[in-house]
């Protein structure tokens, strides 16, 4: 019996190797997420083309291959040419990846979040081509399907109400629905004031943004997020009017990464090279433990203030440093917490 025991343990040890990765416990979704955020694109998306390949992945490793090929949507892209004879087999080839996920897993809201963007990138693209402007109304009814379910899925995914507001305002030309906007961008003003400024700000023109702002600074005074926004945004501030609106942000969160971002920008266009060099060493000071992905903005914001002072050198320097850190240099988005930061 103990010899019999023997043979079938060592069997085991034999196939383990050989099993699918989620029968090993093996979260490969996870595992490229970190490669990402340490800015080890290729690996990531290696790690997870080879669990696709040997049938060894879960819904989410699907995901995060399509959330990984949609930050790079752009990647290497430099002409207008290239929209769309290259950009939207790209988008078609993330949306089957997505819609595989949601085949798998039906309510991960998340998926339905990511592929409704995906629509959305298909339909800018198709709005270059003229001659898809036929589709570009059915294009849009599928995004916002994908942001309502996602809705459906999550009340509380003020992203995804976001991005449903985006769609609905264009109105019924686009299959959208403008007083389904209007309603949506209250709830956001109540629920998520940062959202509502980012939607806000597209909706509305200047003589009602500006008491619209006003009300939400009024309702949410503390609100770091709507303060950051309403600096962004706001018509009429002067950039030294903004800048003190960041400032306020930063006295009560000095490692803000988004108001630091803001801060090095308008320091960056009021020529103040000695201040832009101040922000860009708390910004450093702010991402010291933070992941790769944020540490190489450090070197980026060098890079650029050497290019503007005519340093080629010590530019192409930094911008080394920087992809090291970063494989893909992506621009990202930090004016909110956007998805592209939390695991899968």
């Amino acid at each position: 019996m103990a010899r019999l025991s023997g043979i079938v343990l060592s069997l085991c040890a034999f196939l383990f190797p050989f099993l699918p990765a989620y029968a090993q416990g093996r979260d490969y979704a996870l595992e490229a997420f970190s490669l990402r955020m340490e800015g080890q694109w290729t690996l990531a998306e290696q790690l997870l083309e080879h669990a696709i390949a040997v049938d060894s992945a879960d819904a989410r490793a699907y995901f995060e291959l399509g959330r990984i090929r949609q930050l790079r949507l752009t990647d290497g892209l430099d002409r207008f040419g290239q929209v769309f004879s290259e950009l939207t087999p790209r988008i078609k080839a993330e949306r089957a990846l997505l819609e595989e996920c949601i085949r798998r897993d039906p309510a991960y809201a998340r998926a339905h979040l990511w592929a409704g963007i995906n629509e959305s990138q298909l339909l800018m693209a198709y709005l270059y081509t003229p001659s898809k402007w036929v589709r570009v109304a059915r294009i849009s009814k599928r995004s916002i399907a994908y942001f309502q379910n996602a809705v459906a899925l999550d009340p509380g995914m003020m992203e995804a109400r976001a991005h449903l507001v985006s769609m609905q305002r264009f109105g019924w030309f686009f299959g959208g629905d403008r007083r389904a906007a209007w309603e949506g961008l209250r709830y956001l003003a109540e629920k998520s004031p940062g959202f509502a400024v980012y939607v806000g700000a597209d909706m509305m023109e200047e003589d009602q943004l500006k008491p619209f702002l006003d009300s939400l600074i009024h309702a949410h005074p503390d609100d770091l997020d709507l303060l950051e926004q309403a600096a962004l945004y706001r018509h009429g501030w002067s950039k030294a009017e903004r800048m003190k609106a960041w400032q306020r942000v930063l006295d009560r969160d000095p490692t803000r990464i988004r108001a630091l971002n803001s801060m090095i920008n308008s320091a960056d266009s009021l020529s103040g090279d000695s201040l832009y060099v101040a922000y860009i060493q708390r910004l450093a000071a702010a991402h010291r433990s933070a992941p790769a992905l944020l540490r190489s903005m450090e070197p980026k914001m060098y890079a650029r203030l050497y290019r503007r002072l005519g340093d080629a050198e010590k530019a192409r320097e930094y911008t080394k440093q920087a992809r090291a850190l970063d494989e893909a240099m992506i621009q990202y988005n930090l004016q909110l917490p956007f998805d592209w930061l939390t695991p899968p």
